[in-house]
């Protein structure tokens, strides 16, 4: 029969200088399975599978890629942009279908790559030209571009809250870092990537050795943005949620119930009404295809999952169509409804203005000849 996708890809795409590096290496420390690669450092047969010669033998052999070694897992992939069209192009199939095939030097067959991609890339010309819609600023084809399901718009937005907490966070890490970290590496508390060595010792530990819950600690977790609640309440700890994504993404899929489906439905199509009726929006977001159909039923799957619940309720799907709005449809294009925003009012501004100046003369010579008349 026809196979249906499970793994949902994501991809980060906004100004440089935004963390977007730092979140790949954070997912990676709760990602059960998790293989990082660079665009630059990859090829197409390195990501997906590539047939060698044996040196002593002779004989053909098939060497699995990082697509294909990340099975049940997820692959990050970082500068995203660098790969070249061609190597791009041999991860169509991975992403859509979750198999490679090959048919090369008498070899034909097919490996399962069942995962879930994570990419970061940055726009075409450095910055994010918000003037642009994000076709354009990505400069990827729509082909590989429909395969992503949520497509996050990280910008640089300054404003002076997120400002100092980013400069709190940096001056945290190089203040109490540990000193034989040569490589001005953070302490060992900010390391989020585990060695192999420590994820198989950690798969072989019970349930009672992994404590679920960490004390609040200022260094580590910066400042309180609840009012200094968070210093009396326990934290969820890293090793228990990389066990507890492990366990739900094993789980049974979830049934989904006639009021998710119904509400799929209709805000699928209310999606598509609005595209069609408003030429701008249409213009500047991307394209809702039935590839976004199947992403609302990913994503509410998933929070069912994460709910340990064997049932896909509204709830779940109002979830995904949150997250679904909060992406593309909502950062770059708030961003973009500024920028047209102040084109409009420059527009009207200049118009007010010249019709302005008008009455303000005609006001001063009505003045000017009241005052000779007296």
């Amino acid at each position: 029969g026809t196979h249906l996708r499970g793994d949902i890809n994501v991809l980060m795409v906004g100004d440089p200088s935004v963390a977007k590096s730092q979140m790949i290496r954070a997912v990676m420390g709760v990602a059960p399975l998790a293989i990082s690669t660079t665009g630059r450092g990859s090829s197409g047969v390195g990501l997906t599978a590539a047939v060698t010669q044996d040196g002593d033998t002779g004989e053909r052999r098939l060497e699995a890629g990082a697509m294909v070694l990340a099975d049940r897992g997820m692959v990050c992939i970082d500068e995203f942009d660098k790969m070249s069209d061609q190597d791009r192009v041999a991860i169509h199939e991975v992403m859509e279908q979750q198999t490679v095939t090959i048919a090369k030097a008498g070899i034909h067959t097919s490996l399962n790559a069942r995962c879930s991609v994570l990419a970061a890339a940055n726009p075409i010309y450095g910055a994010y030209d918000h003037s642009k819609n994000i076709t354009f600023n990505i400069a990827l084809p729509d082909s590989l571009l429909s395969r992503f399901d949520v497509v996050f718009v990280v910008l640089d937005q300054s404003t002076m809250e997120t400002d100092r907490l980013i400069s709190e966070h940096v001056l945290r890490m190089h203040r109490f870092r540990k000193e034989s970290d040569t490589n001005n590496q953070p302490a060992q508390e900010f390391v989020t990537a585990m060695s192999s060595m420590e994820a198989d010792e950690a798969e072989e530990r019970t349930e009672a050795d992994t404590p679920m819950w960490v004390k609040y600690n200022r260094l580590l977790h910066g400042r309180a943005s609840d009012g200094g609640q968070s210093k009396k309440r326990e934290l969820l700890s890293t090793a228990f949620l990389k066990k507890y994504f492990h366990y739900c993404k094993f789980l049974k899929p979830p049934a989904l119930q006639d009021d998710a489906v119904n509400f799929i439905v209709e805000q699928y199509t209310e999606m598509r009404r609005e595209k069609a009726d408003d030429g701008y929006a249409a213009e500047k977001t991307l394209p809702v295809t039935a590839r976004a159909l199947e992403t609302m039923i990913r994503l509410s799957t998933a929070h069912a999952k994460l709910r340990q619940s064997n049932k896909v309720t509204k709830e779940d799907a109002e979830v995904a169509l949150h997250v679904m709005r909060y992406a593309v449809n909502a950062e770059e294009k708030k961003a973009m409804d500024k920028v047209h925003q102040a084109e409009l009012d420059a527009a009207q501004g200049g118009a007010d203005g010249g019709d302005g100046g008008d009455g303000d003369d005609d006001d001063a010579g009505v003045r000017e000849r009241q005052g000779g008349a007296g």
